[in-house]
Parts: structure tokens; sequence; C-alpha cells
């Protein structure tokens, strides 16, 4: 913030507030730190065109060295820089770091024509503890920096519960039955605990007898 309100002339910086890597077909959620200044903003937008390789890191993918190895290996490698309009953020938007992010990150899904998802980094360090667990990785990308929001949770609190969650015994598709459900809560008779056997029933939104993290 200092360095952004600094008169000593500083150049330009350029921020990934996406703080990871995807496929570039939509706009995750953004981190609030690029925007805590309140200062303008110039959107742009990095892709990689052309080649036999994507240099975009993954955490489940290639090391940073095979990458490097890979892209020496290329006879050239494009780059895509596309550069949108600078956003000028209103008071309200200079107060609120969050409500200025998510402006600049719906601007930038319409001007690049890109889709919007909830998913974030803290998805990816989820599936991290997934793979750890030798759980699946697609039962962990539930839009964590939405439910961490919403219920004022730390993402430690979330790998806590997923944790406590892989500890019951869901099956090699990471699903729970009404049984396992209820034991985890500590209920050994089902007839005993009609309100927890409700809210297994709404949480089993299709009705197939099972749930997902």
């Amino acid at each position: 913030k200092s360095r952004a309100e600094s008169k000593e002339g500083w150049p330009h910086i350029l921020i990934y507030p996406e703080a990871t890597c995807t496929n570039g077909k939509a706009v995750i959620t953004f981190k609030t730190g690029a925007f805590a200044p309140g200062r303008p903003v110039q959107l742009c937008h990095v892709s990689y065109k052309g080649g036999r390789f994507n240099p975009s890191w993954v955490s489940n993918g290639p090391s940073l060295w095979h990458i490097v190895f890979r892209l020496m290996c290329e006879p050239i490698n494009r780059m895509k820089v596309d550069f949108g309009p600078v956003y000028q953020p209103n008071q309200e938007e200079k107060d609120d770091e969050l409500l200025y992010s998510r402006r600049v990150r719906e601007n930038m899904a319409k001007w690049f024509g890109l889709l919007k998802t909830s998913h974030s980094y803290d998805d990816v360090r989820l599936q991290a503890l997934a793979s750890k667990m030798h759980a699946p990785l697609s039962n962990a990308v539930i839009g964590a920096d939405s439910i961490r929001r919403f219920f004022n949770m730390k993402l430690d609190d979330i790998q806590a519960y997923y944790k406590k969650f892989q500890e019951i015994g869901p099956n090699q598709d990471g699903l729970l039955s009404q049984d396992q459900f209820l034991r985890g809560l500590g209920i050994e008779d089902p007839e005993k605990s009609a309100e927890w056997t409700r809210v297994f029933e709404l949480l089993d939104e299709d009705g197939d007898g099972f749930i997902d993290f």
C-alpha cells in the first residue's frame, strides 16, 4: 500500500490475484491484497498459445524444473498478453477491498469473455490434502473461499473437517452412507435421532442415500 501511494515514481507491477494457474477458461476467486490500496488497476489476461507443452503449473503436475526443461525443448514459446481497460474504483470499493476485487473480477470476465467460478487457491490446497489421504480429488473442490467467508472459518478449519470426514470411512468414491454419517456423529441407533436423519436427507440432494464432503 505504501508503494502504491508513493510519489517516488515506482514502475507498474503485475499481480496475479488468483494466486495460482488455471486452464484459462474461467476466472476464479481473487485474493484481496492487490486491491487493499484502493488504487486503479488495469485488467490483464495472460495465456499461452501453440506448442506441444502448456507451462501452466498445477500442484499435481510436473515440477518447476520439469516445466523449465520442457520449455527449453520447445523451438519457440508463445505467450499472449491482452490488456483491458483501467478500472477506477469508487469510494465504496476503496473502503472495501473484497467488494473491489469482486467487481474487478466481474469486469475481467466480461471484458475477456471468460466464465466465473467461486473456486480459489484454497481448493487447490484442499485437493493437495485429499491427494495425501488418497481420497478422490473431485470431492475436495468445494468453493472453499466462499464457504470460508460465509461461515467465518479458516482454511485450517475446513481441512480439519475434511480429515474428520475421511476418518469416518467414505467409500472409494468419497461418499458416506446415512449409517456412516450417524456413526460419525456418535449415534449408533438411527431411530433415536430423527433430527440428524432429517439433516442427512436434506444434504442428500439427489436422494441416492449418499453424501460427499
